[in-house]
């Protein structure tokens, strides 16, 4: 099966609808994924008589079937599909091959055996194993590589050969902008993780649908980490909102917990006073001032004793020094006398 082939058929069948399509054959098979933007709303009866016709004309040999799955970017669930058994559609259509098509058949397949020549590794096992998933980085270079035009790719993959082999840094002087600056690019992460960027280049290079689909998967699951981090963050910030909230909702009660203290204080005696009976308050009241009376004269009995005592001692004060100063100054007169 030439997935290349494949591909081209999917794109041109489908052009103007900014879509990205990826293959995998399994059991005799063929599972077609639709990639699109959120926003493109396809009308999906006539999108999938197009290239259900389109598919049929390859003549894939071995095809039992044709699977289609829709989702949108960065999603890894599909929302929309379909499947038809090849015995469902023409059988004219199935044994047709226009000679267009065998031209375009035979153009594919010397321009997969010429990007299949690069290889940066000497372990071809490592082409086709089961291995861990590239990392996000190796990633975007390879699907650099991927959406590179036949000539930039031959341009991009040639001097990587040589740079794997020689290890000197390619100068790419006449080259594009865009060339120079994704050649710089893989460079400088060769020189930090030579080892996963020449297998994963080398597998595109033998194999560009099945390394674009786990690329793809790489893409999905940091959208879906991302995603789920943005969650984690905005779920915290609420949380501490609410808390802040809360925080700020409590202080009101208590204020006004304290307020409503202060006031019940206040009108606890006004009330008992309210409460009790008219000949009552008089006497109440009669206390009342009497004490506050008794209270206004014992002020005053201690201000006047104050003054008392203050005073008494002022006199006894000037007293002392006055009957000082006459002994000494009759000692002066005597010591005169004696002269």
């Amino acid at each position: 099966m030439n997935k290349n082939l494949i591909i081209r058929t999917l794109e041109d069948t489908c052009q103007g609808k900014n879509l990205i399509f990826q293959i995998l054959e399994e059991e005799s098979i063929l599972y077609v994924y639709i990639n699109r933007e959120a926003e493109n709303n396809l009308d999906y009866e006539n999108l999938q008589e197009r290239i259900y016709t389109a598919l049929t004309e390859l003549n894939i040999p071995n095809l039992l079937g044709i699977a289609l799955y829709s989702r949108e970017r960065g999603q890894y669930d599909p929302d929309w599909e379909s499947y038809r058994a090849l015995s469902a559609l023409s059988s004219i259509q199935t044994e047709l091959i226009d000679l267009d098509r065998q031209a375009e058949i035979s153009l594919d397949e010397e321009a997969e055996l010429e990007l299949s020549k690069y290889c940066f590794i000497r372990n071809h096992l490592l082409l086709t194993s089961e291995l861990v998933s590239p990392s996000l980085e190796v990633c975007k270079i390879v699907a650099f590589v991927h959406n590179l035009s036949e000539l930039e790719k031959q341009q991009i993959l040639s001097r990587l050969e040589s740079y794997f082999k020689s290890k000197q840094r390619p100068s790419g002087e006449q080259f594009s902008e865009k060339i120079k600056n994704g050649l710089t690019s893989i460079i400088e992460l060769a020189e930090k993780n030579e080892r996963q960027l020449s297998i994963w280049l080398s597998r595109y290079c033998f194999n560009p649908t099945e390394t674009m689909f786990i690329v793809q998967k790489v893409f999905d699951f940091e959208a879906k980490k991302a995603a789920a981090k943005q969650t984690a963050a905005c779920a915290a910030k609420q949380a501490a909102k609410q808390t802040a909230q809360a925080a700020a909702k409590q202080a009101v009660r208590e204020r006004q917990s304290k307020f409503l203290e202060k006031i019940i204080t206040f009108l606890i005696p006004v009330i008992i006073f309210l409460l009790i009976p008219a000949p009552v308050k008089g006497i109440v009241v009669s206390i009342f001032l009497s004490l506050l009376l008794s209270l206004l004269l014992s002020f005053l009995i201690a201000i006047f004793i104050i003054l008392i005592v203050f005073t008494r001692r002022r006199t006894d004060g000037e007293s002392y020094g006055g009957g000082s100063g006459g002994s000494y100054g009759g000692g002066d007169c005597g010591g005169g006398g004696g002269g």
